[in-house]
């Protein structure tokens, strides 16, 4: 009879075991989910595809399989057109520092339409647009002005503006 509690009381306790593991395991799924998409959200491309290979350690429903197939074919492509973007963002810096901000704002409006970018990305490229942005509209009031002081001496009273 003591045989019998005892092997009652073991295979009780693997059962209870067993159900506190897959929580556990559920547990660590989710919060390696959070972590990749941090890591998703603040541009670290390789860091997620780690997570996501850790995460395949564990024991896995099909549902979390595909999940996980989801986010690592997303990283995979943001990590291979990391440096693409980043190369057009300095090409688009260059133009402007060199005043050439048409081109700057065309190298922009080529990276926002061939990549698919990430809110980090957006916030850099939002900053580099309205850089370029700002430098046209310099350029637009200090041609309007240099017109109408040209065009002044010639024609008084005629006020001329340049329309972008």
């Amino acid at each position: 009879m003591k045989i019998k509690r005892t092997i009652c009381a073991i295979i009780s306790a693997g059962v209870i075991s067993a159900g506190l593991l897959s929580v556990y395991a559920y547990e660590d799924m989710s919060a390696n989910l959070q972590r990749i998409v941090d890591y998703y959200n603040n541009g670290y491309f390789y860091e997620m595809l780690d997570e996501i290979s850790w995460a395949r350690q564990m024991d896995l429903s099909p549902e979390d399989i595909a999940i996980l197939d989801q986010y690592e074919e997303i990283g995979e492509y943001c990590a291979s057109n990391v440096d693409a973007i980043y190369a057009e963002f300095g090409r688009a810096q260059s133009y402007c520092d060199q005043g050439l901000y048409y081109e700057a704002l065309a190298v922009l409006d080529n990276v926002a339409a061939t990549y698919s970018l990430t809110q980090s990305q957006w916030g850099v490229w939002s900053a580099k647009k309205a850089d370029a942005d700002a430098g046209v509209e310099r350029w637009v009031a200090r041609s309007s002005a240099e017109l109408n002081r040209y065009l002044g001496t010639h024609n008084a009273g005629v006020n001329y503006t340049i329309d972008v």
